[in-house]
């Protein structure tokens, strides 16, 4: 060791404690020494005269070492300080951030089971609880309206002349009925009796006579075994009981003479509603909607059983009037089914009625032409089938029809006359059909879904980083343990503010400001369309961003720290800025990650079949960029195998300096998308509410399919149908 070398340890012995300040001074006072000896060699003195005058002017050793303690002292507190506190509090806080942004949407996702693995049930979403300014009245009708009939039955003897109330009691109670014909008389009587009173209170709502017809037609008819002779036998329906059918025939017709049909399940949803919190994201939009969806789904089996029973019955109850000559009587019903139809349109609940309200409104179109034929009437028929066949057309039961989606993707594929729908949302909540014009609520719905699954990518790409926080960690550890007890030991280097401030401007703020710009003003962005239509040209977009964020992050840690060790006196490699890129081998490996990337989001950017290939999509990125940058950390690590301290040093260094830079890119990265994609989502699932256009109220499906049904509505008047409005039929005895 030198005199200069023996002089400088001696001066800045009492620093090792902080072995960054310690490198910093050390490197000071060589440079300021150096610069002495030169100033005394431009003299006339000699090398060693040259430095003993330039430590001879410094000072004695045991003084400066002394002012040097005293001038440090308490720095060397704040910074041990500082550091223990970034030790305790960065690593943690990233897994922390890390852990909210991969556990936010985890539950929802696989609900909507867009995850490609598990076999497990859905997870249990909980939907938003009551608003706290609610009266004990509304609370106690919050927590009751539930699926479960005893709840309903609560609601009703509490509220016993509340419409509202009995007719959500009836749906519960109708479909957990066992079949008509399965029922003993007493059992007939009194399910009778259940309707006979919600007659009673609303004697102008049709809604229970065709329940009371429904019944007693599943009562009177039904399908029988038919014998064939040796082949095989059918299942034929037939009236079983005329007089009953008959009875069942005029319990409907006085129903179609009322002013209207109102189940009142769009009423119960809406104090539903209105008494929950307002959902702020997409979990809870999802949870109440499910929630509501419980309710929805007696509805649909009260549709369908009452739809099927009386479709069923009328149809061939019409058929055989006409077999039976009676024209008038058949025409009067098919009347009655097209004033059926039209009841079920104009008092509809829920979107799903207008679909039943067409096909009541097709059958009876097509009841007509057998009709016709049946009665001799040939013009009568040929009308009765081109209006079929139009509506056919309308209905896009035409083989062959498509439809363009997006401009780009057929939204139907057809195989025959059935129609295959490709999903366009994950919650399939708003019409995606070609012909259907966006709304502010379905635009807002479908940005929600694109947040959730922005924040699940961002998740992964906070996850990967961690995985580098984790590779660089088990190095650090591996070298400090190589080089223990050696001058060379790793040191933990904070490389500045202003070094720290370019990082995050431009390996954080730049990429997520120009993903955001980006996907929301671009018309080619995959936020202008739906989820699984975008698939491709996300993962696209990902791969992007992931790229960005990654390399340009290790780039410039790697040379912020090499700048700081260059700094502090550090011996560096002699080559900077990114390493692997100077090795053939790694250069290639990273461009077939990068390629092979880009090329299977390109093969599949315009039609894809489901989520699969998107969570293959970001891990295959992902797995590619840390090969990458795994290569970067071997190609710098190779030194230790080579025993070259110099190098290994520094290498070590950087890999033990590194780890907080990493975590605090990981923080402000996952907290900043943490904060504003849910202040986005919350934004959009506002608007998704908005009175008028309520998601939750199907208010964009209900004005859509009703906008179909006037149009076919139209259509079939057009084509001569009859007329819907008419009351057919003398009042029932």
């Amino acid at each position: 060791m030198s005199r200069l070398d023996d002089y400088i340890q001696g001066v800045t012995e009492r620093l090792r404690p902080d072995p960054e300040l310690h490198m910093d001074v050390a490197h000071e006072v060589r440079t300021h020494l150096e610069e002495a000896a030169a100033d005394a060699r431009t003299r006339g003195l000699g090398e060693e005269d040259s430095i003993e005058a330039a430590l001879k002017a410094f000072g004695d050793v045991s003084v400066i070492a002394q002012q040097m303690w005293q001038a440090n002292r308490g720095r060397m507190r704040a910074r041990a300080l500082t550091k223990w506190a970034a030790r305790s509090a960065l690593l943690p806080a990233a897994l922390l951030v890390t852990a909210l942004l991969a556990t936010a949407d985890w539950g929802l996702l696989a609900w909507l089971r867009v995850f490609p693995f598990g076999s497990g049930r859905q997870p249990q979403l909980s939907p938003p609880g009551p608003r706290q300014a609610l009266t004990e009245d509304e609370r106690f009708a919050f927590e009751r309206i539930t699926d479960r009939v005893q709840d309903a039955e609560a609601l009703v003897e509490r509220y016993p002349h509340d419409p509202v109330y009995y007719a959500y009691y009836v749906q519960l109670w109708f479909v957990r009925l066992p079949p008509a014909r399965l029922m003993h008389a007493d059992q007939l009587e009194d399910a009778l009796a259940v309707l006979n009173r919600g007659r009673t209170m609303e004697p102008d709502n049709a809604f229970y006579d065709y329940l009371r017809a429904s019944l007693l037609m599943d009562r009177s008819a039904g399908y029988v075994k038919v014998e064939q002779g040796g082949q095989a036998d059918e299942w034929q329906y037939a009236i079983q009981d005329r007089p009953a059918f008959e009875r069942a025939v005029r319990v409907f017709l006085e129903g179609v003479r009322k002013p209207h049909l109102d189940s009142h399940l769009r009423a119960t949803i809406g104090r539903k509603v209105a008494w929950a919190k307002p959902p702020t994201s997409l979990r809870e939009e999802v949870a109440l909607l499910s929630e509501l969806g419980s309710y929805s789904r007696p509805e649909f089996a009260r549709a369908d059983v009452r739809a099927r029973s009386i479709r069923q019955g009328l149809w061939h109850y019409v058929l055989s009037m006409a077999a039976e000559d009676d024209g008038e009587r058949a025409s009067e019903v098919m009347a009655a089914m097209e004033r059926l139809a039209t009841q079920t349109a104009e008092d509809a609940q829920l979107p799903n009625d207008f679909p039943t309200a067409s096909l009541l409104m097709h059958d009876s179109s097509r009841l007509a032409v057998e009709v016709y034929e049946k009665l001799g009437m040939p013009g009568e028929a040929a009308a009765a089938r081109k209006r079929y066949e139009a509506e056919n057309v309308f209905l896009g039961r035409a083989p062959g029809r498509t439809y363009e989606y997006e401009g780009a993707v057929q939204a139907y594929e057809y195989k025959g006359e059935v129609p295959e729908r490709r999903p366009g949302t994950l919650l399939l909540l708003t019409p995606d059909q070609a012909d259907v014009p966006a709304t502010p609520s379905s635009w807002a719905l479908r940005a929600a879904e694109h947040i959730v699954m922005q924040r699940a990518a961002v998740a992964t790409l906070v996850m990967s980083a961690l995985l580098l926080v984790a590779l660089f960690a088990a190095l650090a550890c591996w070298g400090a343990l190589r080089l223990r007890g050696r001058a060379d030991q790793p040191k933990l280097f904070f490389v500045g503010w202003r070094r720290l401030g370019w990082i995050a401007l431009v390996c954080v703020i730049l990429p997520g400001a120009a993903y955001w710009a980006y996907t929301r003003a671009a018309t080619w962005s995959s936020m202008q369309h739906t989820v699984w239509y975008a698939l491709g040209r996300r993962s696209l977009e990902f791969d992007v961003l992931y790229a960005w964020v990654l390399v340009s992050l290790m780039a410039m840690c790697y040379s912020a720290i090499r700048a700081r060790c260059m700094d502090a006196g550090m011996k560096v490699s002699p080559r900077g800025f990114f390493h692997p890129l100077g090795r053939p081998l790694y250069t290639a490996g990273a461009l077939f990650a990068g390629l092979s990337s880009a090329a299977f989001g390109l093969l599949t950017s315009w039609y894809v079949h489901g989520a699969v290939l998107l969570f293959a999509l970001l891990w295959w990125n992902a797995l590619s960029l840390l090969a990458f940058v795994f290569s970067f950390a071997r190609f710098h690590w190779e030194a230790l195998r080579r025993a070259d301290p110099l190098n290994a040093h520094f290498r070590m260094t950087f890999a033990r300096s590194v780890i907080p830079i990493l975590a605090a890119s990981v923080i402000l990265l996952g907290g900043a998308s943490w904060a504003l994609l849910g202040a986005a989502e919350k934004a959009k699932i506002r608007i998704a509410n908005t009175p008028g256009e309520s998601v939750l109220l199907a208010e964009p499906a209900m004005a859509w399919e009703r906008g179909r049904w006037e149009r076919l509505h139209k259509l079939h008047e057009a084509a001569g149908g009859g007329r819907p409005g008419t009351a057919p039929g003398e009042p029932a005895p």
